[in-house]
């Protein structure tokens, strides 16, 4: 992706293309042999157009972070689309408390379509988090048709997270949510934002038709409280057409909640509709929590 440019008198240099177009990730022989190569790419170039990834079935052992890309809007996206089959992505993590398989880092205008993503972690010192997180800013992003698998023995794993620690400047905004199964996790999806600056217009349902799943969650000794769907500090937002089922928590002071959802502004705090609660076990049992 690099172009010559020759000026009188000075030395020839290459500079970068940007990206636009289909290309293919495949370990086997395609554009990019693994999501790293593509996103370096994208990184170095940015774009200029529509950019769409084929990714073939395989496993693919990597963790993938994406900043945010030059170029890109609401026109000029990127999309990490399954080709065929099953296209896993596969990662463990560190001895810290905060690492993601998939990672947008201020990243806007990506979607994950059919890209499932696995910890494989082993124990603490090497336990991913995060199947997908997003952070500082990230917004209008998509992830749809997934499976999320973590390891619940992780108090700290949620499948997938959002997360604004600081202003109005970093909120994650616009985001959805859609066609999902996260399962083997402590917390099914957390949405945390801040009370310097809520979230706007996040969406956790489906695109057309159908149930979301988030099953086997909790199930440990731990005294931490267990959540299928928690939000914090959200504008606007909306849960809608999940299930969440097979969720455990241990303790006398341990609560199980299905969902639970803080808004912002009493007539703009969002919609909770079509889930369905089932199959929990605790001591202190909440189907939803609202504020």
């Amino acid at each position: 992706h690099t172009r010559l440019r020759t000026v009188t008198g000075v030395q020839t240099c290459a500079l970068p293309i940007s990206m636009s177009g289909v290309y293919t990730i495949d370990a086997a022989g395609g554009n990019y042999l693994s999501f790293g190569a593509a996103v370096s790419d994208l990184i170095s170039h940015g774009i200029n157009g529509p950019v769409t990834f084929n990714v073939a079935p395989d496993i693919y052992n990597e963790q993938v972070t994406i900043p945010a890309i030059n170029g890109i809007n609401a026109s000029n996206t990127v999309s990490f689309v399954k080709a065929s089959g099953s296209v896993l992505v596969s990662s463990a993590g560190t001895s810290g408390t905060s690492d993601g398989v998939i990672v947008l880092n201020g990243a806007d205008y990506i979607t994950f379509d059919g890209i499932n993503v696995l910890d494989a972690g082993s124990s603490a010192s090497n336990y991913a988090e995060y199947g997908y997180y997003l952070t500082n800013g990230a917004s209008r992003n998509r992830i749809k048709n997934t499976v999320v698998t973590l390891k619940k023995a992780n108090t700290n794993s949620v499948g997938i997270k959002l997360f604004n620690n600081g202003t109005a400047a970093t909120s994650n905004n616009y985001n959805q949510i859609y066609n999902f199964t996260i399962q083997n996790c402590y917390n099914g999806i957390q949405i945390i934002g801040s009370s310097s600056g809520a979230d706007t217009s996040n969406e956790i349902g489906v695109a057309s038709t159908g149930l979301n799943l988030i099953m086997d969650i909790g199930k440990t000794t731990s005294s931490l409280p267990v959540y299928g769907i928690q939000t914090t500090n959200q504008h606007a937002a909306k849960i809608f057409n999940t299930e969440i089922t097979d969720t455990r928590a241990a303790g006398t002071a341990t609560q199980a909640t299905g969902i639970s959802y803080s808004g912002t502004v009493t007539s703009t705090r969002g919609k909770i509709y079509g889930n369905k609660i089932q199959d929990r076990k605790s001591t202190r049992l909440n189907s939803s929590h609202r504020t």
